[in-house]
């Protein structure tokens, strides 16, 4: 397998992204990588790199079928963050200080992005990006796709809302599923607002139960879903 520089403030989530790569591939869970805002892109290369590397392992083995094989969804308006109107977000410390008012994290553009992760390795038909606000795009994921590796580094209560929804409603959260909320602990931990709000209610909405796998880095927390309302 290649090596990829990572910078050390960024070790941790580099880290944890790769052993639930290794998750998801090494304990067979069903289901292709999908990750919701990708910014400058760091995420999305290092996730990238481990599926190449997945892939080029299995071929070695003789075993890289459609089965064991996993696609990347990436998404991200490429426009930076909605302005925010849900009550979970006005009240985010960082939404009220002007930190994520609407356009910031403006990062990457779709085409910088695709010549981030080719860089990587990973053939172009291994990748897919949607270009758009996750309320328009996700929807508009084929039905039969199914997701066992989540990367969620959606800032807003809301924007994780549009973006995990439709996933659960439609049944395309799969059995033992990784699921990871990158910005977790932002504005003092407060399960009121942003990600962890839409956690909360998203757990209540579908019955969802869930093991949880713990913290990383400064501000991320993952868990596994282990069924909800809906699942196949």
């Amino acid at each position: 397998m290649t090596q990829i520089n990572i910078p050390p403030n960024f070790l941790d989530v580099a880290i944890t992204l790769s052993r639930s790569a290794d998750y998801a591939f090494g304990c067979r869970v069903d289901g292709d990588i999908i990750e919701f805002g990708t910014f400058r892109g760091d995420t999305a290369r290092i996730i990238a790199h481990n599926v190449r590397n997945w892939h080029e392992t299995l071929t070695r083995k003789g075993r890289l079928n459609p089965t064991t094989a996993k696609k990347l969804y990436l998404f991200d308006s490429f426009k930076g963050l909605p302005e925010s109107n849900a009550k979970q977000d006005l009240d985010n410390l960082l939404v009220r200080s002007g930190a994520w008012a609407a356009g910031t994290c403006h990062g990457l553009t779709a085409e910088q992005l695709t010549a981030l992760v080719l860089q990587t390795g990973l053939p172009r038909e291994d990748f897919i990006i949607y270009d758009g606000w996750f309320n328009a795009t996700v929807p508009t994921l084929p039905a039969a796709a199914r997701f066992g590796f989540i990367h969620v580094d959606c800032d807003l209560y809301q924007s994780t809302l549009d973006a995990l929804t439709p996933l659960f409603a439609r049944g395309q959260v799969t059995k033992g599923a990784i699921v990871l909320f990158d910005d977790w602990n932002f504005s003092a931990a407060d399960d009121a607002v942003g990600e962890r709000a839409a956690w909360i209610e998203l757990v209540e909405k579908f019955s969802i139960t869930f093991e949880v796998m713990g913290y990383y880095g400064a501000y991320g927390y993952r868990v596994l879903v282990k069924n909800y309302a809906g699942m196949p």
